[in-house]
């Protein structure tokens, strides 16, 4: 496939999936983007997310648990929803969420939208050079377009379409791309980027985004 054609695919695919949702399902997609309540949503997240979360979702205890804080309110219900419904599997998160309702997935996401990016404070690692170039300008084999085509120049993605992955834990997003790749994590548009990378790659990639 030539890659400036795919290049253009990916970049519109985020936007024409939720075109579909919206003609498909109106009520539905209102559901997903309907504004939630912060104040109930600190009070939530304290209920239920900050033991592994830590504070504002800034604070996770271990490196293969996301930073939450400063993330696209619309991507982090989508997750919810997703771990809810069992398009996404983690048996704690399905379990934390199972008597949850979309509303009290929205009044989180508002709450931790709100909150100041979380960032790792990795420091750069040596493969870091090798992912800056893969994230601007793609992988060197040409098969797949670069990372900032969906996720921006300053890797904060778009509002509603795709998540930030400035200064998320390296070991985090490492794991995720594993799992696009493994077919774990159901996403076409991440499972063909994730197979057209190396493990060297992978390891590159996060490796500089963590260090942002």
């Amino acid at each position: 496939m030539d890659s400036e054609f795919f290049s253009s695919f990916i970049a519109g695919a985020g936007r024409a999936l939720v075109a579909l949702l919206l003609l498909i399902n109106p009520s539905a997609a209102s559901e997903w983007f309907r504004g939630g309540d912060p104040v109930a949503g600190e009070a939530s997240f304290q209920q239920v997310c900050f033991a592994c979360h830590g504070t504002g979702g800034a604070a996770s205890i271990t490196p293969d648990i996301p930073l939450l804080a400063g993330q696209h309110a619309g991507y982090l219900v989508k997750q919810l929803l997703d771990y809810k419904n069992g398009r996404r599997n983690d048996p704690q998160m399905s379990a934390l969420v199972a008597n949850m309702q979309e509303q009290d997935f929205a009044n989180m996401a508002a709450f931790l939208a709100a909150q100041p990016l979380a960032k790792s404070g990795e420091e750069p690692a040596p493969a870091a050079q090798m992912g800056e170039r893969i994230f601007h300008e793609g992988p060197a084999n040409g098969e797949i377009p670069a990372c900032r085509e969906c996720h921006g120049l300053d890797a904060r993605g778009v509002p509603q379409e795709f998540p930030s992955l400035k200064g998320q834990s390296s070991v985090y997003l490492a794991k995720q791309l594993q799992a696009f790749r493994s077919g774990e994590r159901n996403d076409p548009i991440m499972a063909a980027v994730a197979a057209g990378l190396t493990e060297e790659e992978i390891t590159a990639v996060a490796a500089y985004l963590a260090s942002l």
